[in-house]
């Protein structure tokens, strides 16, 4: 596991390096260290009311799940995730997005946005999933575009009661029933580009 230290955060995350201090560790890393740095935390401070969280190119739900781990075992928050260009592994060896978000550190989520998605269609729930979808009490914005989705998130949508903005652009999504929707019936949509 590696450690990180921040110069303006208060909060240390292991597995989670913060990119204001990546600079002055990165020369401390080897090969093997550097490949492994997928997910990038930054905020946990004073002036923020909780942590971002992005995962770069090549990075896939697991690493988003690992660096959601170790925020929570810091007792810290996550106020933004943004994901690019992710690896997305099919069948019962990847894990699905409500895998992914089963993170008590999610309580203060505002915004969620996964982007380009590669290698499979994303997937958000699986029969006799073990977790499930928390609430998402702070939830204003989802954007998943690009990801292959065949379905309208339904279930993760249910858990956002003040959704103000959902974009589904770029997805497989070829049916909208009007049920899909009832959950967030104040909020803006996009489903095509």
């Amino acid at each position: 596991m590696l450690y990180y230290t921040s110069v303006n955060a208060k909060t240390h995350i292991p597995a989670c390096p913060d990119l204001v201090s990546l600079p002055n560790d990165i020369n401390n890393l080897n090969t093997d260290q550097l490949s492994k740095l997928k997910c990038f935390c930054s905020g946990g401070d004073e002036e923020n009311l909780g942590m971002n969280v992005n995962c770069i190119f090549g990075s896939k739900l697991e690493d988003l799940m690992e660096a959601l781990n170790a925020i929570d075992d810091v007792n810290g928050t996550i106020f933004r995730i943004s994901l690019d260009h992710i690896e997305i592994i099919e069948g019962e060896d990847g894990i699905t997005l409500e895998e992914a978000l089963s993170s008590g550190s999610l309580i203060d989520l505002k915004e969620f946005e996964i982007k380009e998605c590669r290698g499979g269609a994303l997937v958000e729930h699986r029969e006799n999933q073990i977790v499930e979808f928390p609430h998402f009490p702070k939830l204003e914005s989802i954007i998943i575009e690009n990801c292959d989705l065949e379905t309208i998130p339904t279930i993760f949508l249910s858990k956002t009661p003040i959704l103000r903005y959902l974009s589904l652009m770029g997805n497989k999504i070829n049916e909208i029933k009007r049920d899909d929707l009832t959950d967030i019936s104040n909020t803006v949509c996009s489903f095509f580009s």
